[in-house]
């Protein structure tokens, strides 16, 4: 596979989204942070409620210019959005790290040495902060990245200093109506040769099966590939699986960013160091870009490492020492960003087409079509997640210009309904339609 620069330069992020915006309009900034108390410093992503609502940190600004959590506010008339900062650190850590939000709108996130909540108001629009668990050493140092937030409401993430071993530590927060928040240990990094030491770039899956990369240790202390899997479930006993370990040689390594789960089980990811090596511009090499696959071999699951593509710096503009976790568009093609090579200062790229994309659930009616003598109130569902419905009766395929599915659609004469379903993460289902005769 290649990969494909779609810009280049300290502004190349800002390009790339310039260019993908002369498309559809003219983009033009939300808010310009002002330095000092208005913010500074390192940004992760933002997150994006569906209102447009939008939620970040920068790790210098604030009241204390020790790093803030912020909330960007569509506006309700003309072009200005309103910037509030929601949480300014100070007593209870500094540089705050990237958010998690759930369903009821509560705000996670870490701090250098704290998890933390914060709680919107009812009433006044403010905002409430709990600390979750403060970090004392031994049960790690120095917060990691973006905590991983579970179906059932627990916070998992990572500390990539402390611990037993002080190589770092796995953790989770579990939330009890009684007990309120308790904090477990599930992972102490022991280091090379046998282990990681100091995890980071965040943790994907699930409780009882959690993924993740460290960079360093493993047999040639160069990073590795683990997995932590639950024994018993419910128990907070998990066994710690290294599936690679790298070697910083033409397999990469020293990876600096989390992994990226594609939809039939594989896994993607970067490694800063090894592959193509610029004794100029990469002496250690440029980085790789890597697949974990998950294969059937005889008869149980395997997971088999490979290199899809070097990064070759200035050589051929690609970028160089990839440090942010992958994402993925519906058609399958995989973004990420270099902190080196390209023209000068890192490159935004591509690798086209490169995980299997799932189509969402074909759409399904109730009551099934055929011959009734009455009205009918047929209602149309979708099995995936966060699935719209779009249909027409008048006998053309539906699109997403189709009519938006929001409720029953009562059918009082013979006709044929037809539906396709959009989500998030997947490509567009299958048409399906069903033909209802009303014969009174």
């Amino acid at each position: 596979m290649k990969i494909r620069l779609l810009a280049a330069g300290m502004s190349a992020l800002v390009g790339l989204m310039s260019a993908r915006a002369a498309l559809a309009g003219q983009e033009v900034p939300i808010h310009v942070f002002a330095d000092g108390k208005d913010g500074h410093g390192y940004a992760p992503a933002l997150l994006v409620e569906p209102n447009g609502t939008s939620y970040g940190v920068d790790t210098q600004g604030g009241r204390y210019l020790e790093g803030e959590v912020f909330k960007l506010s569509r506006p309700s008339g003309g072009t200005t959005w309103t910037k509030t900062s929601v949480y300014a650190s100070h007593a209870d850590g500094d540089e705050p790290h990237g958010l998690v939000i759930d369903a009821a709108g509560n705000l996670y996130g870490t701090t250098d040495t704290t998890v933390f909540e914060l709680r919107p108001s009812a009433i006044g629009g403010g905002w409430t902060l709990q600390v979750l668990h403060r970090f004392s050493g031994a049960d790690g140092t120095y917060v990691g990245d973006d905590l991983l937030l579970d179906s059932n409401g627990s916070l998992f993430g990572s500390t990539p200093d402390g611990g037993i071993y002080g190589r770092g530590t796995v953790f989770q927060l579990s939330r009890s109506a009684k007990q309120g928040w308790s904090y477990v240990q599930l992972h102490d990094f022991a280091g090379a040769p046998h282990d990681g030491d100091a995890p980071n770039g965040g943790l994907r899956g699930e409780a009882g099966d959690i993924w993740g990369t460290t960079q360093a240790g493993g047999a040639d202390n160069a990073g590795t590939i683990f997995e932590l899997r639950q024994e018993i479930a419910g128990s907070p006993l998990y066994t710690s699986i290294m599936h690679y370990s790298f070697s910083s040689g033409p397999d990469g390594g020293t990876p600096l960013a989390g992994l990226f789960e594609a939809d039939d089980g594989s896994y993607w990811g970067t490694t800063s160091e090894g592959g193509f090596v610029d004794s100029v511009n990469c002496p250690t090499g440029c980085g790789v870009l890597f697949n974990l696959a998950r294969k059937f071999v005889r008869f149980q699951f395997e997971y088999i490492y490979s290199v899809a593509s070097d990064f070759f710096g200035n050589a051929s503009l690609d970028g160089a020492y990839p440090d942010t976790s992958l994402g993925a568009d519906q058609n399958g093609s995989l973004y990420g960003i270099t902190l080196g090579g390209g023209v000068s200062n890192g490159t935004v790229f591509e690798l086209a087409d490169a995980v299997p994309v799932l189509p969402a659930a074909t759409p399904t009616f109730t009551p099934a079509a055929g011959t009734y003598t009455s009205a009918q109130s047929v209602e149309i569902a979708d099995a995936t997640s966060g699935a719209t419905i779009y249909y027409t009766t008048n006998g053309t395929a539906p699109t997403q210009n189709s009519t938006p599915y929001s409720g029953a659609i009562m059918v009082r004469s013979s006709e044929q309904i037809r539906a396709i379903a959009f989500a998030p993460g997947y490509t567009k289902s299958k048409v399906s339609a069903a033909k209802y005769t009303i014969t009174p």
